[in-house]
């Protein structure tokens, strides 16, 4: 009788060689970058130094724990294990459905924005980010700010000026990623920056993909994909501005929350309220998918199935705060440093913007298209047009959106587009709407399948011709 070896992909490896076998493989890789370049040098406290800068020292450590693993535990050997590994990620639907979007559409908008920058110019003269042409690429408008934060943080605001550009204005999700980013891979703010959001955005871009296969066949999903990567105001997902990890953090807590994953949903829904001023109104959304199945299940709805579940309940509850907890907490840091609580709100007044900003514009607008006709205000005010219309086409796109998907789709849009509609006037609203998924997953099942081509051509014409006015530092943002 012949004995057969055991099958590699049907053995359970232990923990503890995963594990082992990991650090390997960082261990390679920093082996790599002490070759190439200065290596590692971290600094924990004052007196703990820890040096890695000589590759043939991290090769000695290699071989010695691949030495020890072998002799161990023979069954994988570690080639076998990584290649599995690597095999399993390049097999991934959600991974396999979001590379060739984010491929295509940062790749049309890099080229974009550096044959602009090199043949076009600026507006005004600026000082460049970085040294690297297309790291300064990702340097354009509030990433200075960002940038600013990550690297001094916050400046003392104890007599704090709303008329004044502040730092506050900002809130600190994105920059403290940079900052952790930069010391985690030992370079400079802005690299770390770019790592950030292009990380983000391939990840967002597979969440999107897992969230759409709960409601959409295959190639609406796909469609969705290319279609919020094609987007005409998806050049934003190449600066460093927090679009890409804002859409992140949104698709991953929708998705663990539609699958009761609260321990999953947790950071990402915390980091929503970090984000951005506007982050903490997410929970609105975030409590119907949450509690509205807990509802059913206690028999607040006719056809109610099981008994609600209180700890599942309470769970569900803390989720759906952690965006007023992130905000909240940001509140707290800007007290003791203004006195003022919500002084980054009052801080939006140094960039013109109102309370009543809307109106103020639509009163002026009318006024003046009464007069001088439509002709005349779109010669005069292109980009506010284009803002406007995007603003425009979101709220349109509610109801649709509502009956296809359900309220907390809805209502996700809605949030995050009338607030800013209402106090920017149409300052930045074409950015806001890029990370709006719901939107384009109700155009991938609204749009027929032959005519979807015509859309993601046009939206991808429409994200050159705004890539080209973005990075050479000139509106729409």
């Amino acid at each position: 009788m012949t004995v057969q070896s055991p099958r590699h992909d049907v053995l359970r490896i232990p923990r503890w060689v995963t594990a082992l076998d990991v650090l390997c493989l960082v261990l390679a890789a920093m082996m790599v970058r002490a070759l190439l370049g200065d290596g590692y040098r971290v600094s924990i406290g004052a007196a703990i130094v820890i040096s890695l800068r000589s590759w043939e020292r991290i090769a000695v450590l290699v071989v010695v724990l691949l030495a020890i693993r072998q002799f161990s535990w023979r069954a994988v050997p570690w080639h076998v294990h990584v290649f599995r590994w690597m095999r399993s990620a390049s097999a991934w639907a959600p991974l396999k459905a979001a590379w060739p979007p984010f491929a295509l559409s940062r790749l049309l908008v890099l080229a974009a924005g550096y044959v602009a920058v090199t043949s076009i110019g600026f507006a005004e003269p600026r000082s460049r980010a970085a040294p690297n042409d297309f790291v300064d690429l990702y340097a354009r408008f509030d990433a200075g700010w960002y940038f600013r934060i990550a690297a001094a943080g916050y400046e003392d605001a104890g007599s704090f000026d709303p008329g004044v550009q502040n730092t506050i204005a900002f809130f600190p999700g994105l920059p403290l990623l940079m900052r952790a980013a930069s010391a985690l891979l030992d370079v400079n703010l802005w690299v770390a920056g770019v790592a950030i959001v292009v990380g983000a955005f391939v990840w967002g871009l597979t969440y999107l993909y897992r969230l759409a296969r709960l409601d959409l066949p295959e190639d609406e999903a796909r469609a969705a994909l290319m279609l919020l990567a094609l987007y005409p105001f998806g050049m934003c997902y190449s600066a460093v501005l927090t679009e890409s990890v804002f859409l992140l953090a949104a698709t991953a807590t929708f998705y663990h929350l539609r699958r009761n994953e609260y321990w999953s949903a947790a950071p990402f829904a915390l980091l929503l309220g970090l984000l951005r001023p506007n982050g903490f109104l997410i929970a609105g959304p975030l409590a119907l998918i949450a509690l509205v199945p807990f509802a059913r299940r206690r028999g607040w709805f006719v056809g109610a199935g099981k008994e609600w579940r209180t700890r599942s309940g309470v769970a569900a509850l803390a989720i759906v705060m952690l965006p007023v907890v992130g905000m909240l907490c940001y509140a707290a840091y800007v007290q003791s440093l203004t006195g003022d609580p919500f002084a980054f709100v009052k801080a939006q007044q140094a960039w013109g913007r109102g309370k009543a900003e809307l109106f103020n514009v639509l009163d002026a607008r009318s006024a003046m298209i009464a007069n001088q006709g439509w002709a005349s205000y779109m010669r005069s005010f292109p980009i506010e047009l284009l803002e406007s219309t995007a603003a425009l086409f979101a709220l349109a796109a509610v109801w649709p959106i509502v009956r296809r998907f359900g309220l907390a789709y809805g209502v996700f849009v809605a949030v995050a587009v009338l607030p800013p509609f209402i106090t920017l006037g149409s300052i930045s609203l074409g950015r806001y709407t890029a990370p709006l998924f719901p939107l384009f997953l109700w155009l991938a099942a609204a749009v027929p399948a032959h005519h979807r081509l015509y859309w993601m051509v046009a939206f991808g014409a429409g994200q050159t011709l705004l890539a080209t006015l973005f990075f050479t530092a000139r509106p729409p943002y």
